[in-house]
């Protein structure tokens, strides 16, 4: 104890010194004298350096709250888990709705690195592998990009539109029957807008790109991958005990979807775009 007594006297004795240098040490001073001998010594270079330092912690203050509260909504731990509870609750209830399959993907893609930003146009290829007809089709874009411009192939109609949880519900005009295909298109940008709480995104990047579909592109049917895991949470949001082995909730189905890729990506002359599977030129 004597040993990290000592220690911690030697970090503080500057401060002191600093302190004994304005307010004087000596023994005896009333308040009312050490006050008015540190208005004598406070000098206008010891002003000039507070002001400075005021003025640098505010700024940084006000930059560090533009980026995490302005450009970007401030989000803590518990705010996340509500709403995956919130997902669940809400849309659980179509967990096992029969959706289409995904077996092809197209995307184009342009990067524009230096302003650390890409837009996607991109097509998914979906069969109905199932036996029965499928009627609505549910899309869960991701919460890093904006999606946009969503369409079929034949007639639908917006239901929901969720972007806060993540999920969007399409009535066909005519049912998907089984072995049926149709094609979904899309439009994705992400913009850098500076960072959240959470952390700096460095998806896009001057020199280094790199996403996943699994990050960015939106996914088909209910997402039980985004339910509460930790058991005591869900307790705590009402919900049910999740069954030891449910394993389809802890694993994203698309991983293990083999699919048809084809994608072409623009990006700067000095960069060089790597994608699964075989280029063809470039």
């Amino acid at each position: 104890m004597a040993v990290v007594q000592t220690l911690l006297d030697g970090v503080g004795a500057p401060a002191r010194r600093a302190g004994d240098a304005v307010l004087g040490a000596r023994n005896g001073d009333d308040p009312a004298s050490r006050i008015a001998l540190a208005g004598r010594r406070f000098t206008r270079g010891m002003r000039r350096a507070v002001v400075a330092t005021l003025a640098l912690i505010v700024s940084l203050g006000g930059f560090i709250f533009y980026n995490t509260n302005v450009l970007n909504a401030y989000t803590l731990a518990a705010a996340r888990v509500a709403r995956r509870a919130e997902y669940e609750k809400r849309y659980g209830q179509y967990r096992n709705v029969p959706q289409p399959q995904l077996t092809g993907t197209s995307l184009r893609v342009e990067i524009y690195p230096e302003q650390r930003e890409v837009e996607i146009r991109g097509a998914f290829g979906l069969v109905n592998a199932t036996d029965a007809a499928v009627d609505t089709i549910h899309l869960a874009p991701k919460m890093a990009v904006q999606t946009t411009g969503v369409r079929f192939d034949r007639p639908a109609t917006e239901l929901v539109v969720d972007d806060r949880l993540g999920h969007r519900i399409y009535a066909l005009s005519a049912p998907l029957a089984p072995g049926d295909s149709l094609r979904l298109e899309f439009e994705l940008r992400f913009e850098q807008r500076g960072f959240s709480n959470a952390g700096l995104d460095a998806s896009v990047v001057s020199n280094g790109t790199y996403f996943t579909n699994g990050a960015w592109l939106p996914a088909v049917g209910y997402r039980p991958e985004r339910e509460v895991a930790n058991a005591a949470a869900r307790e705590a949001h009402g919900l049910a005990p999740r069954a030891m082995d449910d394993e389809e909730a802890r694993v994203d189905p698309d991983r293990a979807t083999r699919v048809a890729l084809d994608a072409v990506v623009g990006t700067g002359a000095d960069q060089i775009a790597v994608a699964p599977g075989r280029l063809l030129r470039s």
